[in-house]
């Protein structure tokens, strides 16, 4: 019995799907809480005027919760780009920066690479773009549980510091 070109079709994308190791998409209804109560980690995104976020099924590292939630299709571990927006590092000396929370009003800045931070189910990971890497990071304003903005606190960024710990796309 032939084949129909048709059957043939629709084995070849089912075997790409399965094979090709990408990351399911993310389901962009569900909600910070939902995410959360399920037992997984809310990848959470800021820059210029937009908050978005998704939720991570696969969250061994911040690495895999951002690619695992849909919100880079890079590989990583530095990621230049995350929600469709890239860090502009060439002329604007943008990049983005990593932080944690299990709240999501009290930020704690990543100290290691997206790569090596590991991650707990039911913990939030954000992304932040920052305008400048001269000067002081600033943490999360929205909270993604309720939806407030200025949550912002900080555990690890002292402002008195002028050391910065992030180079451009370094994703710390």
């Amino acid at each position: 019995m032939a084949k129909t070109p048709m059957k043939l079709a629709t084995v070849a994308i089912v075997a790409l799907a399965i094979g090709s190791g990408l990351p399911a998409v993310a389901d962009t209804t569900t909600t910070a809480d939902t995410c959360l109560a399920q037992d997984n980690v809310w990848v959470h995104v800021e820059f210029d005027e937009t908050v978005t976020g998704g939720c991570a099924t696969e969250f061994g590292t911040a690495q895999e919760a951002t690619i695992s939630a849909g919100m880079t299709e890079e590989e990583g571990p530095f990621f230049t780009t995350i929600a469709d927006r890239a860090a502009d590092g060439t002329t604007a000396q943008e990049w983005w920066s990593l932080w944690t929370s299990d709240d999501g009003d009290d930020w704690a800045m990543a100290e290691v690479g997206a790569g090596e931070l590991t991650l707990d189910a039911g913990q939030i990971v954000s992304w932040a773009l920052q305008p400048d890497w001269d000067v002081d990071a600033v943490a999360p304003q929205a909270n993604p549980l309720t939806g407030d903005e200025g949550a912002g606190e900080t555990d690890d960024v002292d402002s008195d510091d002028d050391t910065n710990p992030g180079p451009p796309g370094a994703g710390v």
